[in-house]
């Protein structure tokens, strides 16, 4: 699934509409995540930083409002 990274609800979504209707799907901790990032697609997985989710191999705040796919979750099988 691809769609816009937002931060919603005190964790990471992937947002994108469908039919008109805005649709997130929550992007969990250990989730899988492509992140397209100065023009490359780079792979990170979810995990936790300072009590919250955070993309592990990037820096802190990168990601929202970038275009990323999910996989590895119940919403992408």
């Amino acid at each position: 699934m691809e769609g816009e990274i937002v931060w919603r609800k005190n964790q990471y979504m992937l947002q994108y509409f469908a039919d008109g209707d805005e649709h997130l799907i929550p992007i969990h901790v250990g989730d899988t995540v492509e992140v397209l990032l100065n023009d490359a697609w780079v792979k990170t997985t979810v995990g936790m930083r300072m009590g919250e989710p955070h993309f592990m191999d990037i820096n802190y705040g990168d990601g929202i409002g970038c275009i990323g796919r999910i996989f590895d979750t119940e919403h992408n099988q």
